[in-house]
């Protein structure tokens, strides 16, 4: 019966629903045995007339209720995101805010990204980077992402990365292993190294963490609670550290 109500009354009621939540937080309140139906009717009336009455406040609520489920997925996915033991990690391996990137490197937006990202791990000495490769844009991008990965057995992977980055030209198999040889990869080594299987793996994981966080493009930046998606200016990236940090405090 709900599906058939128009899609108008459908968000509408939703919002209500959640907007209720929020003023009451409400799984409490709902299965709170003290309120008889005839009350709880009388509550949701007074509700819906002080919406009616505040329609500012909607906006302000349900950015509050996407802080909230943001931060309680970011919570249950903590392990894959920060302690997956692959993924590289650059700045202050104990600092006490960690930034995670999501980059693709075809991506030019990452590609713009790589001096703001150098310059905040520059200014503040105790910040943690955590990089996750995410190749959405190419199949190029997905070559690229195993090639960086497989450099870290060589101790080569934030070369590899920096290098990849600063690239303006369009990625191919063949310029991809060129570039690795220019930074002193093994190529050889590095193809072999590249058909690991944990690679594969990182790369779904990686895949299904973006995708449990409706991260749809990049950089995408994990900062605290915040998830910033595109490209950012370094006082905004500053900022949220800095708000992040202040929370702990």
């Amino acid at each position: 019966m709900y599906s058939n109500l128009p899609k108008a009354c459908r968000q509408a009621g939703s919002t209500l629903a959640l907007i209720g939540t929020v003023i009451f937080s409400a799984p409490a309140f709902a299965e709170d045995s003290n309120f008889t139906p005839a009350e709880k009717m009388e509550i949701n009336q007074m509700i819906r007339q002080y919406l009616l009455d505040n329609p500012d406040i909607i906006p302000e609520v349900i950015g509050i209720l996407q802080q909230r489920h943001t931060a309680e997925v970011l919570k249950q996915l903590h392990v894959p995101l920060y302690e997956d033991n692959v993924s590289y990690v650059d700045g202050n391996p104990d600092g006490d805010v960690t930034v995670v990137e999501f980059l693709d490197y075809n991506c030019g937006v990452c590609k713009a990204s790589l001096s703001t990202v150098e310059a905040l791990k520059k200014q503040d000495p105790n910040i943690r980077i955590i990089y996750k490769e995410y190749p959405i844009l190419k199949e190029s991008s997905i070559t690229a992402a195993k090639a960086v990965l497989a450099a870290k057995k060589q101790g080569k992977y934030l070369e590899l990365h920096t290098a990849l980055l600063q690239n303006t030209k369009t990625l191919t198999e063949k310029l991809i292993f060129k570039i690795a040889k220019e930074v002193g990869i093994d190529e050889q080594k590095l193809a072999i190294d590249m058909l690991d299987p944990i690679i594969d793996r990182t790369l779904r994981e990686n895949s299904s963490l973006g995708e449990q966080l409706n991260i749809s493009g990049t950089p995408s930046f994990i900062i605290g609670d915040n998830i910033l998606i595109g490209g950012y200016r370094l006082a905004t990236l500053r900022q949220v550290v800095e708000e992040t940090r202040s929370q702990k405090d």
